[in-house]
């Protein structure tokens, strides 16, 4: 039916004067695990696929992806990510279809960025990689220093989780974990938010509301956030904090403090401090990026450099777990530019146990090693 969709839309367009273009990715992958060599049977997205077709204000978008998931069935291979039109009127833009869209200012783990849930067989990715695409209307205001983005979704907002790492969801008053596979079912209901935004010289500040429902145990949760983003000579910082109100009204806060620092021996560093305080809620809900629900407290340190003019990419991070049990995860990712559309890649990442209860006890043995090539068209 999706492709239905996008196919009608081609063949109207296609007698008027408009403008048709393409970009996107080949990428061959092969992820063992360190420990038993064996092939961890992760998906693979071996195929990402961006469709943009103009006419005067009026653009449609889509972003179409081969996967290959295994044991699936053969006919759930394409997955139909984004398909949207835009529309750009003078006071800003309005789009409407199957979309991600992104709130925060943060890099990756953005308490605020709510809108869409996420697939978790990516949870490690980065940016849009980890989101699935909801039903939605957008529109985006700009008025001198202000910019205001009104979203209103209508869809099923479940995460997607991962059958090869079971993700476990803790219940604060049972004092036990529950499999989050066998979450309730969700119908398809409306979710509505906000988001202003003001920029300054040297800040960005930003208050959002969003009224949705929790991804695990499908209950209304409501959202107010703040975001400040602030440059002082070489440094720049990042705040995010979002308060929750769910059913009974529970409360609880997430909030992020990241700082990115001057080069150092050429090396780019960010650290990223997380965690949820909680106030009086019964059980964690599945809201906010996939990390946020892995420990109450956690701080990432991550590093990068370009060698041999942009030749060579290395990254490097340390993701430690603050709260209870402990546990820590690294990883190193060299990414090698051999022309202007192929690059190899070799990503190792460690995971390691803490003490008594911990969500990295499950990881570990989830210790994996990537090496990739990708053609970019």
């Amino acid at each position: 039916m999706n492709l239905k969709i996008i196919l009608f839309s081609i063949l109207l367009f296609n007698n008027l004067n408009a403008e048709f273009s393409y970009s996107g990715k080949i990428h061959l992958p092969y992820n063992f695990n360190l420990k038993t060599y064996k092939n961890t049977e992760l998906p693979i997205r071996f195929v990402d696929l961006n469709l943009n077709y103009s006419f005067l204000d009026i653009d449609f978008k889509s972003n179409i992806a081969l996967e290959y998931d295994w044991g699936t069935d053969p006919n759930e291979k394409i997955n139909f990510r984004e398909y949207y039109f835009s529309y750009y009127p003078s006071f800003g833009e309005i789009t409407i279809g199957k979309q991600i869209i992104s709130w925060g200012f943060a890099d990756g783990n953005n308490p605020t960025d709510n809108i869409n849930p996420y697939d978790f067989n990516y949870m490690f990715a980065s940016g849009v990689d980890r989101k699935v695409g909801i039903y939605s209307i957008s529109s985006t205001l700009y008025y001198d220093d202000f910019k205001i983005n009104l979203v209103m979704s209508y869809d099923e907002f479940k995460h997607r989780f991962n059958s090869q790492i079971p993700f476990e969801c803790f219940i604060y008053g049972d004092n036990d974990y529950g499999d989050c596979l066998n979450a309730p079912e969700f119908n398809r209901h409306i979710e509505y938010g906000v988001d202003f935004q003001y920029n300054m010289n040297q800040a960005e500040i930003a208050i959002s509301y969003l009224n949705s429902r929790d991804r695990f145990h499908n209950e209304n949760i409501q959202m107010i956030g703040t975001n400040l983003l602030y440059m002082y000579d070489e440094f720049t910082f990042r705040f995010e904090n979002a308060f929750y109100i769910a059913n009974k009204n529970e409360k609880f806060l997430q909030g992020i403090i990241q700082v990115e620092y001057p080069e150092l021996f050429k090396f780019n560093t960010t650290t990223q401090l997380f965690g949820t305080y909680d106030f009086n809620a019964k059980k964690i809900y599945g809201i906010g990026p996939p990390l946020f629900i892995l420990s109450e407290y956690m701080i990432v340190i991550s590093t990068s450099r370009i060698f041999l003019d942009d030749t060579i990419e290395l990254n490097n991070f340390i993701l430690y777990n603050l709260g209870k049990g402990h546990g820590y995860s690294v990883g190193t990712e060299i990414n090698y530019t051999l022309n202007d559309y192929i690059q190899s890649s070799i990503n190792i990442s460690k995971f390691f146990k803490g003490s008594g209860v911990s969500s990295f006890n499950n990881l570990e043995k989830h210790s994996n090693l990537k090496i990739s090539l990708t053609y970019f068209f």
